[in-house]
């Protein structure tokens, strides 16, 4: 039996075709399409972004909220419609009279728990802590139990490699109190219920740790100072088996005057990439890579100055790194024009192991501060890519209330 005749069709006409189906969004190859999707802060003292992680629909940024007359609140907040709306889901002092303020997140990828990690800060002491503290999530955010308290010590970066070991990084000592500092990893392979530590008496502090596949976990910081004119010095150590008992070797050690700042590992690939600044006259933006087969053998691949400023050469940093579905990296930081004119946060993106970077996001934060502003170590920005392959960015924008708004940025798509 024949199809019913069409009422809205004439006799004797073809039937029209289906409309053909619309093509997957294109993102901007130059990242010109990005919008800012949250704020957070408002009248606040100032609020300021530290790190940002994701798995699959969650998204996590952590850094501190200054609430007038109170101490630094440490600060989790938590998307799950891919950074288009946020909830704050944990707020946590270590003492109730004591700032305290997370500076790394971490998710074990084999079940999306969540470990942030931060300290207790000591008055006039830049990188030393009363006490580092890490705490963790199984379930998105929603409950929170502290599960390391090391004192005293400089709490700086978390990691967890594919097998769910946790490491976390710093520093040990109290040079403010008269004590030696040097660098230190602490190591759980239970999900933080037990530690193991090692120390580093040549290292003045650890900046970051990434675990590469099938490569072991590598460590970053800063060595100690041979020439007090230029005392920062980029230094990795590399562990090939992440086992206690297997040695630890130098395997990159960038000159005098260089910062490493963070690391991130490309999931593709298994490589390192390293990223921070480095001096040549003026600070400049500096990623280094580690290759897969031979873990010790690494190579620049952005070396950056912004050209375009209206003063001549910029100042610039590399601060977080995140790579894309497609395989391309993503690094934000800090630029500032010469004279101290403005402060400038800055995306850009690349295809490792080339060096076509190219700046995709460029954003005037405000008047650059009257101190140095890549003075340390600390982040300032943060980056990351949700389960659904967007970019999220993160930094620290002046209000008019004497403060500073958490702002979050998204590529969007065409």
């Amino acid at each position: 039996m024949g199809a019913a005749p069409d009422p809205d069709r004439p006799p004797g006409c073809a039937p029209v075709p289906p409309e053909p189906p619309k093509p997957e969004p294109v993102c901007s190859e130059k990242g010109s399409l990005w919008k800012t999707v949250s704020l957070f802060g408002g009248n606040t003292g100032g609020s300021f972004p530290a790190a940002a992680a994701s798995y699959r629909d969650a998204s996590y940024t952590v850094g501190v909220q200054q609430v007038p007359g109170e101490p630094q609140r440490w600060t989790v907040r938590r998307s799950l419609d891919r950074g288009e709306t946020w909830t704050t889901v944990d707020t946590f002092y270590f003492h109730p009279d004591q700032g305290t303020i997370p500076t790394s997140v971490a998710i074990d990828p084999r079940n999306g728990h969540v470990y942030v990690m931060g300290g207790t800060m000591s008055e006039g002491s830049d990188f030393s802590s009363k006490n580092w503290v890490v705490r963790k999530s199984t379930d998105q955010g929603a409950t929170w139990k502290t599960i390391d308290d090391y004192a005293p010590g400089g709490a700086r970066a978390v990691t967890v490699d594919e097998n769910g070991v946790v490491y976390v990084v710093g520093s040990k000592g109290r040079p403010d109190l008269g004590g030696v500092r040097m660098g230190v990893v602490r190591k759980s392979t239970d999900g933080g219920v037990t530690w193991t530590q090692k120390e580093f008496s040549q290292i003045d502090y650890f900046t970051t740790a990434a675990a590469g596949i099938g490569t072991g976990i590598f460590l970053g910081g800063v060595k100690k100072a041979t020439n007090t004119s230029a005392p920062v010095q980029w230094q990795i150590i590399h562990n090939l088996a992440g086992t206690d008992d297997y040695p630890w070797y130098e395997v990159d050690d960038v000159p005098q005057g260089s910062a490493l700042i963070g690391s991130v590992m490309n999931p593709k690939t298994g490589r390192v990439l390293f990223f921070g600044q480095a001096e040549d006259g003026t600070a400049k933006w500096f990623i280094r890579e580690s290759s897969q087969s031979t873990p010790g053998n690494y190579w620049t691949i952005d070396d950056y100055r912004p050209l375009d400023f209206t003063k001549g050469f910029g100042h610039a940093r590399a601060e977080a790194a995140t790579f894309a579905k497609d395989g391309s990296v993503y690094v934000s930081g800090l630029a500032v024009e010469p004279e101290g004119a403005d402060l400038f946060f800055l995306t850009r993106e690349g295809n490792p192991p080339t060096t076509l970077f190219n700046e995709n996001d460029r954003v005037r934060i405000g008047a650059a501060p009257a101190s140095p502003p890549f003075e340390g170590a600390f982040h300032s920005s943060a980056i990351t890519t949700t389960g659904a392959g967007d970019i999220l960015t993160v930094y620290g924008m002046p209000n008019t209330f004497g403060g500073s708004d958490w702002v979050m940025r998204k590529k969007v798509c065409k």
